[in-house]
C-alpha cells in the first residue's frame, strides 16, 4: 500500500514538473494544428478527386457515344446488335464489359443496357430514377451531367464521395449532324471503385504523418523544454543553497532572453544579500566586541573603586595619609568612568538621526591657534611642540565650531598620546575643489597596516595593551568620524611604522 502511495506520488510529481507541462504543452498545440490541417487536407484531397473524374468522364462519356454511334450504322441501323458487338462479344474478353457503369436507352427511350440490380434484390437500383431523367434530356441533343450518392459515406457518415455520371446522345455513325438514335449515361465504374481505396491510403498517410510528427514535436519538446527548465532548476537550487546559508552561491548566465535576465538579477540579489548579510555579521562581531570593551573599561576602575572603598570602611587603612591618597585614587577612577560614559553618550548624539548642526563660516586658523592654547600645558609637561601651519588667509570652512573643536580636541589629544618627548605635532590646511582637507600629523611611532582598517571603530587600540587607564577610552577616533560624517565630509587616515601617522578630514567651503 504504501510502495502504490509512493508511486502515485512520484507520478503527480513528474505531472507537475514544468518540463513535463512543456512537453505536454508542445504536443499537444501541434497534434491540434496537425489535426486541424490533415483533416482540411483530406477534404480537399477527397474533393478534388470527385472534380478530376467529373473532369475525366464527359470526353469517356463523348467518345463512347461516338463509338456506339458508328457500330450503329455499320450493324444495320440496329442499336442492341451493336451494343452487344461492342460489350457481349466473347472473341475478346476485356470487351465484356462496359468502361465503367453504363445504362443506354433508344430513341424510343426502351432500356437496352443498365448496371446489375445489387445482389439479393430483383429491381434496378433507386439511382436509376435520376440517370433516367438524365437520359431523356440527351435525346434532346443535351449533354447533361450530374451525380450519385457516394460510397465512402457508409464507414464514415459524411458524404465526402459523389458519383459524378454525364448523360450523352447517341449520333448516327457518330457524327455531330447525325440523327439522335439514343442516348447513353456512363458513371465511370473504375474510377469510383478506385475512390474507397484512394481516400483510404490518403487516410492513412495523413495518420501516420500526425503520429510520426507527434512523436518529433515531443523530443523537440523535450529537448527545448530542458533550455528552459535547467536554468530554473539552478536558480532553485541556488535558492535552496542561499536557504541554507550559502550565499557565495552563483548561478551561470548562458543566454541574454528573460531567463538569462532572471539569472542576473537573481546573482545580483544574491551579491547584495551577501554583502549585507556580511555587513550585519561584522557589526554583530563589533557589537559583541563593544560589549566586551565596555565591560573591560568599566570593570577595572570599578573594581579597583571597589577595593579601595572595602578597604576604608574595613579600617585597613588607618594612616591618614594613605586614606587621602586612596580617596584621590577613587576620585581619578570616577572621572575616568565618567569620561567614559561622557564618551558613549557624545557619540550616541552624534549618531543619532535628530542630531542638528549649528553650521556657520569658520576661520580654521584662528580655531587651531585657540585649541592649542587650551593643550599647551599638557604639550609642554610631555616636551611635544605644536605647530600651527594653516595661513590665516585659508577660505572660510562651514561646520559647527563646537563639534569641530571637539575633533580637533581629539585628534590633537591622541598625537599627543602617541608621540614621545621631542617630538612634533602639526596642523596643516590644502584647498580641493569646494573644500578643504585639514591634516594633523606627529612623528610617533606610527600604526602597523593591518590595524589601519579598524582604528576608527569603538573601543578598538591599535596598541591592545592600553586600557581605560593609560590610552584613553578607544572612542575618540570614533566620534571624530560620527562627526566629520554629519557634516558631510570624508576622514581617513596614513601611516606607517616608525614614520608617524596623518589624520585627515575634509570640510565644504562656506560660500
Amino acid at each position: 500500500m504504501r510502495k502504490d502511495g509512493w508511486r502515485s506520488r512520484l507520478a503527480i510529481k513528474g505531472l507537475r514538473s514544468l518540463r513535463t507541462k512543456f512537453v505536454l504543452g508542445y504536443t499537444l498545440v501541434a497534434l491540434f494544428a496537425i489535426a486541424a490541417i490533415s483533416l482540411a487536407a483530406f477534404f480537399g484531397v477527397v474533393v478534388n478527386f470527385d472534380r478530376f473524374q467529373s473532369e475525366q468522364l464527359s470526353p469517356q462519356a463523348s467518345d463512347l457515344a461516338v463509338q456506339i454511334g458508328r457500330a450503329y450504322t455499320t450493324n444495320g441501323n440496329d442499336l442492341r446488335r451493336a451494343v452487344s458487338s461492342m460489350f457481349l462479344s466473347s472473341k475478346d474478353p476485356s470487351r465484356d464489359r462496359a468502361p465503367g457503369t453504363l445504362w443506354l436507352i433508344d430513341a424510343q427511350e426502351h432500356l437496352i443496357l443498365s448496371p446489375l440490380p445489387f445482389p439479393g434484390t430483383n429491381h434496378p437500383p433507386s439511382s436509376d430514377t435520376t440517370v433516367q431523367a438524365a437520359l431523356t434530356r440527351a435525346l434532346q441533343g443535351q449533354e447533361v451531367s450530374g451525380t450519385l450518392p457516394g460510397a465512402i459515406s457508409s464507414y464514415l457518415g459524411i458524404e465526402l464521395e459523389t458519383r459524378p455520371f454525364v448523360a450523352e446522345p447517341i449520333r448516327a455513325n457518330g457524327q455531330n449532324n447525325g440523327a439522335i438514335v439514343g442516348a447513353l449515361a456512363l458513371e465511370t465504374g473504375a474510377l469510383r471503385a478506385g475512390a474507397p481505396l484512394f481516400t483510404d491510403t490518403v487516410l492513412r498517410v495523413l495518420l501516420l504523418t500526425v503520429l510520426g510528427t507527434a512523436i518529433v514535436v515531443a523530443l523537440l519538446g523535450l529537448l527545448l523544454s530542458r533550455t528552459v527548465t535547467r536554468p530554473l532548476a539552478l536558480l532553485t537550487e541556488a535558492a535552496s543553497s542561499m536557504a541554507a546559508g550559502e550565499y557565495s552561491y552563483r548561478v551561470p548566465v548562458r543566454t541574454k532572453d528573460e531567463v538569462g535576465k532572471l539569472a542576473t538579477a537573481f546573482n545580483e540579489m544574491a551579491a547584495a544579500l551577501e554583502q549585507d548579510v556580511g555587513e550585519l555579521r561584522r557589526q554583530e562581531a563589533l557589537r559583541r566586541e563593544l560589549a566586551a570593551n565596555v565591560s573591560h573599561d568599566l570593570a577595572t576602575p570599578l573594581t579597583a573603586i571597589q577595593g579601595f572603598t572595602e578597604a576604608l570602611l574595613d579600617g585597613v587603612i588607618e594612616d591618614e595619609r594613605q586614606r587621602e591618597e586612596t580617596l584621590r585614587v577613587i576620585a581619578k577612577e570616577v572621572v575616568r568612568l565618567r569620561r567614559l560614559v561622557d564618551d558613549l553618550g557624545h557619540l550616541s548624539r552624534i549618531e543619532s538621526p535628530s542630531l542638528t548642526l549649528e553650521l556657520a563660516p569658520l576661520n580654521l586658523a584662528t580655531l587651531v591657534d585657540e585649541t592649542l592654547a587650551v593643550l599647551q600645558p599638557e604639550l609642554e609637561a610631555k616636551g611635544v611642540r605644536a605647530r600651527n601651519l594653516i595661513d590665516a588667509q585659508t577660505p572660510l570652512a562651514l561646520a559647527d565650531t563646537d563639534k569641530l573643536t571637539q575633533v580637533l580636541l581629539n585628534l590633537l589629544d591622541n598625537a599627543l598620546r602617541y608621540t614621545p618627548g621631542g617630538g612634533e605635532i602639526t596642523i596643516s590646511a590644502k584647498l580641493e575643489t569646494g573644500r578643504v582637507r585639514v591634516v594633523v600629523q606627529d612623528t610617533g611611532a606610527g600604526i602597523a597596516p593591518e590595524h589601519i582598517k579598524r582604528i576608527f571603530d569603538r573601543f578598538y587600540r591599535a596598541d591592545a595593551s592600553r586600557n581605560l587607564a593609560t590610552g584613553g577610552s578607544g572612542l575618540g577616533l570614533a566620534i571624530v568620524k560620527a562627526i566629520i560624517e554629519a557634516h558631510g565630509g570624508t576622514v581617513g587616515i596614513d601611516s606607517a611604522p616608525g614614520k608617524g601617522t596623518s589624520v585627515w578630514f575634509t570640510l565644504a567651503l562656506a560660500e
